[in-house]
């Protein structure tokens, strides 16, 4: 019989340590989502926006890795994000 680790003896730790990484960026991105949208109309909002979106998009390969642990459901990453084609005002 294999040895079984910490967290296979207590999957529970493992629940409730997930259950505090989801809170904890929760707690980060809803408000900040929040904050950007009612300052949207200012030039403040939008770095706020753009810095909540690149908090979600970089927090997506633990969101895989929790469904894989939690779950056994194997995430495929998301294709990269294109890079703007260079333009010219000179046509």
């Amino acid at each position: 019989m294999p040895a079984l680790d910490e967290e296979d003896r207590y999957p529970q730790l493992r629940s409730a340590r997930e259950q505090v990484v989801g809170l904890a960026r929760s707690v980060l991105v809803l408000p900040l989502l929040g904050l950007g949208l009612v300052l949207a109309a200012t030039v403040v909002g939008l770095p706020v926006l753009a810095g909540v979106l690149a908090i979600a998009r970089s927090a997506a390969p633990l969101d895989r890795y929790r469904a894989d642990a939690l779950l056994g459901v194997r995430l495929a990453a998301p294709p990269p994000v294109p890079a703007p084609a260079p333009h010219s005002l000179a046509h």
